[in-house]
């Protein structure tokens, strides 16, 4: 703080004693932080962080694979893979912002697009309940939940790159100042207008609001920008293009052949013409004789020459500020997806052409439906895009995979999970039996102690004990949960655990990927339950309260009476357990056969048996028609080797009731020791399983069997 004068000192206190305002002066000498304006003016308001701090404070999150796609796919070492990551988008932008990241993206990026949850409180809801996202940081918290986003978001931008901005009327206003903030006055482009619906619902008190904003920004004033233009429209034609040339049948109107300036009189033939006061033609004399002799140039009966402007040549009409011509998705769409907030392909594909080429990166770290990768990939630009929610990362997965324009196959694009984690500063922060109530308050389990040998569970769901995995007794920060520990555990437990024991333990700690694991020549097998690292990085800042996480094991609607504070479920801001797997309880049999009727020769199967995720008060019921009614996807690598998860086939759900819930793999796999099949259900949780080929040869059964 600045420090005061005596005179400002009485000045003051005589008017907080008097109870008169004081001098808006003030504000700068005490609270300087607060008023540290660059631009003019600056918005000001409670929890603002200054950029450095918010560039310091966040913790970065390094990107782990987790499946290359699409089927087939290769990338070699050092070329360019699309990135579709899940996990919280400030931590993956503070992250791809670092240089020294080796998936810097700093100084990258041509043009970001971003469609933040405008702040309104509103909950939305796919069809099938899956609901996307809940829209609900308000005011201050959700402008400055923006800003910190924005301030990593510049930081990728190249030179000449652009960030487009959608809101809605309501945040539109407080954004802009943080845009001048952060980008410059100087940097504003447009307020684009985007004419979202076509009628609404009569207002009694305001007029109809049927419009969206997006502001469009550019790091400086060396901006990439692409002139667009639209078809005229048949009207503008007739009244505008009326004359047809009678040797060519060409429609052509006349223009002016003058504009504002000082100029000499031209040669137009046989004629010499001074332009009017004030003007001057605007061909060379060159240019003049080339079109007089194409006919290009007519004189008037006023003596005035006018140039011929062929229809067959015009542009259309120069794209302005405001965008009428493009439709809101529709219910019968080939492009709709369900998500909620889906924006229609045209309005991006708008921005993509305006603002980039071919080749260049394009980025969208609220990704939703996927409109912006799927456009992106369509007009062969490179992108990221990064989401927190399971829906979102499955319905962009399967609209690449399915639903691109044309039947487009994708380039290569690789799913990353966000965030290792640094288990050794977590061990020294954490108490287990602290971590260990929130582990299992978690997963809804009930705490219930019970010895088994050496071996001790914290906990039980249902009638199956519950262990939560110690991991603060590691001293290798870098230790991880494999194979031979889960036998270790089972051996300490003098082989007297149950056929089914629930083992919680951090995600990034496991040295593999499947679900559960079964203990070889016993009859026990392990269900793997991962805690996030959302949950993880709120128990290293010290923060135990109970955790709710969203797409909870409950019906939200029946919560209110249960979590008065379920508002915040979801919130952007204070989301935690996004990244939380509820994995569904999936048995399979795997087989090899031909398919029936045919003569073929036999292929290698997937036949789904039981398939049942776990969100209780799901409306949604089995029926003869479809037993399985939240199966999504099913992935399969059939040549794992550990690592990465390649994809060599996938079948979506209308895909597998067609042969009654079974795949048959192509004789053109390649089917290795070993394959890796992922189940996916409808909220975006998914079960894996490494199947060995032996179990197909065999006819196995596998997976989670009451």
């Amino acid at each position: 703080m600045n420090r005061l004068s005596e005179a400002d000192r009485r000045e003051l206190f005589a008017a907080i004693e008097a109870g008169e305002p004081v001098s808006p002066r003030f504000l700068k000498l005490l609270f300087p932080d607060a008023t540290n304006v660059t631009g003019g003016y600056e918005l000001v308001y409670r929890g603002k962080m200054r950029r450095e701090d918010v560039m310091q404070f966040t913790f970065p999150a390094p990107l782990q694979v987790v499946r290359a796609m699409p089927e087939g796919a290769t990338v070699a070492k050092g070329e360019w893979s699309n990135m579709l990551i899940f996990g919280d988008n400030l931590q993956v932008l503070r992250e791809l912002a670092d240089p020294a990241s080796p998936h810097s993206l700093a100084g990258k990026v041509r043009l970001i697009y971003i469609d933040p949850p405008f702040s309104t409180k509103q909950d939305f809801q796919g069809r099938q309940e899956q609901q996307a996202y809940q829209d609900k940081v308000a005011g201050a918290q959700f402008i400055e939940f923006l800003r910190r986003r924005l301030i990593m978001l510049r930081e990728l931008l190249t030179d000449d790159g652009s960030i487009y901005v959608h809101l809605d009327s309501r945040m539109a206003g407080p954004i802009k100042l943080i845009m001048d903030e952060l980008f410059g006055r100087e940097n504003f482009r447009n307020d684009i207008t985007w004419q979202k619906i076509r009628s609404s619902k009569g207002q009694a008190q305001s007029f109809g609001n049927v419009k969206d904003t997006i502001l469009f920004y550019a790091k400086s004033n060396e901006v990439y920008f692409s002139r667009l233009y639209t078809p005229l429209a048949e009207e503008r034609i007739e009244q505008h293009y009326s004359m047809i040339e009678p040797e060519t049948n060409r429609r052509y109107m006349l223009d002016n052949f003058s504009q504002a300036g000082q100029g000499e009189s031209r040669r137009f033939g046989d004629l010499v013409i001074a332009p009017p006061p004030g003007k001057h033609w605007i061909w060379s004399q060159e240019k003049i004789d080339v079109a007089m002799a194409k006919g290009e140039i007519i004189i008037t009966s006023g003596g005035r020459p006018r140039v011929k402007r062929y229809l067959d040549k015009s542009q259309g009409n120069p794209v302005e500020d405001i965008w009428t011509d493009i439709p809101p998705i529709n219910s019968q769409a080939i492009e709709r997806t369900s998500y909620p907030t889906q924006k229609p392909e045209a309005l991006l594909e708008r921005i993509i052409e305006a603002s980039s080429s071919p080749g260049d990166i394009v980025l969208d770290c609220f990704a939703g439906s996927g409109t912006t990768a799927a456009v992106a990939e369509r007009l062969g630009r490179r992108w990221v895009a990064i989401d927190c929610g399971k829906f979102a990362i499955y319905t962009i997965q399967m609209r690449l995979l399915n639903k691109l324009k044309g039947g487009q196959t994708p380039r290569p694009f690789t799913l990353y999970n966000a965030g290792l984690y640094d288990y050794d500063e977590l061990r020294h922060r954490t108490e287990f039996p602290i971590y260990a109530q929130i582990a299992l308050g978690l997963f809804h389990a009930t705490a219930d102690k019970k010895k088994y040998g050496q071996l001790e569970t914290q906990g039980r769901l249902g009638r199956w004990p519950v262990l939560v995995y110690d991991f603060t007794k590691h001293d290798d920060p870098t230790a991880q949960l494999d194979y031979q520990t889960l036998q270790d555990l089972y051996h300490i437990s003098w082989g007297q655990l149950p056929e089914r024991v629930y083992l919680i333990v951090p995600g990034a700690m496991l040295a593999f990927s499947p679900t559960e694991y079964h203990v070889p020549d016993t009859d026990t097998t392990f269900v793997l339950l991962r805690v996030p690292q959302s949950v993880l990085e709120r128990v290293r800042q010290g923060q135990y309260d109970t955790l709710l996480q969203p797409q909870s094991l409950f019906d939200i609607n029946d919560l209110d009476s249960i979590y008065p504070n379920r508002a915040d479920v979801n919130d952007p801001q204070k989301a935690t357990g996004f990244d939380f797997i509820i994995a569904p309880e999936v048995v399979a049999r795997y087989g090899k056969r031909a398919r029936p009727g045919q003569l073929a020769l036999p292929q290698y199967t997937i036949t789904i048996e039981r398939f049942i995720s776990n969100r209780e008060g799901s409306k949604l019921e089995a029926t003869e028609a479809n037993p399985y009614p939240t199966f999504a996807m099913l992935l399969v690598d059939p040549d794992y080797r550990g690592g990465v998860f390649r994809l060599g086939y996938h079948a979506d759900a209308d895909e597998m009731k067609k042969h009654h819930f079974t795949a048959y793999l192509p004789d053109s796999l390649t089917i290795g020791d070993v394959v890796k099949v992922v189940y996916l259900d409808i909220y975006g949780n998914e079960y894996t399983a490494e199947v060995p080929r032996a179990a197909f040869d065999n006819g196995e059964t596998r997976g989670e069997e009451d």
